[in-house]
């Protein structure tokens, strides 16, 4: 169910600053991660399981809760994929999986993760999320605000401070809506615990 408007215009104010004050996006504010911490850059291959079993356990690794919605719950039960992802982080060989197989997937606000197809099931509140010429990193933060997470920036992901941001996302979830942010600029992350996540490149590579 799409949320009612007043909400919606919360996400138009975030995104052209009407006056809504944007959260310093200093290095102070977020925090960039020190080398010590290694990022789970993992080769997955994936041959004769079932949708729902591989969903299921690297969700688990990521703080995620899974519901497979009426749907899908027979198709990802019964259909064992073969799928090789290299140097993924495990929310982008998540996304992947689920696009191989076209199946469309959202957020509840638990950061349960909802797959189904067709229309979203009414437990998803879904919003807009507009963007113009706002920093990406603000832009990221503030979402990551709404989803109720802390973020920080990997030093390998520096780079992306100065970068703007000019986006529009309908019918979305908050959490959703992040992740396309981060793809549109080749970016993605994981779970330091289960209410900070840490951004960096997104250097996956899909082989079959």
């Amino acid at each position: 169910m799409k949320k009612h408007i007043g909400y919606r215009i919360l996400v138009l104010i975030l995104a052209l600053g009407s006056g809504f004050p944007y959260p310093d996006a200093s290095p102070q504010a977020i925090a960039a991660t020190s080398d010590e911490y290694s990022l789970r850059l993992l080769d997955y291959n994936f041959q004769q399981m079932s949708i729902a079993s591989v969903v299921q356990k690297i969700a688990e690794t990521e703080c995620l809760k899974t519901v497979f919605d009426d749907s899908v719950a027979e198709f990802v039960k019964n259909t064992e994929i073969r799928l090789r992802v290299m140097k993924s982080s495990p929310i982008r060989a998540l996304g992947i999986l689920l696009d191989s197989q076209q199946l469309s997937y959202e957020y509840t606000g638990d950061r349960t993760l909802v797959i189904f197809r067709g229309k979203a099931p009414e437990k998803v509140k879904l919003m807009d999320i507009i963007y113009r010429d706002t920093n990406l990193i603000t832009s990221i933060e503030q979402i990551s605000q709404l989803a109720g997470l802390k973020i920080s920036l990997h030093n390998s992901a520096q780079m992306y401070r100065g970068a703007q941001l000019s986006i529009t996302l309908n019918g979305i979830s908050v959490l959703r809506g992040l992740e396309l942010i981060l793809n549109s600029r080749r970016l993605t992350y994981e779970y330091i615990d289960c209410s900070t996540i840490i951004i960096f490149p997104d250097e996956s590579v899909r082989l079959t």
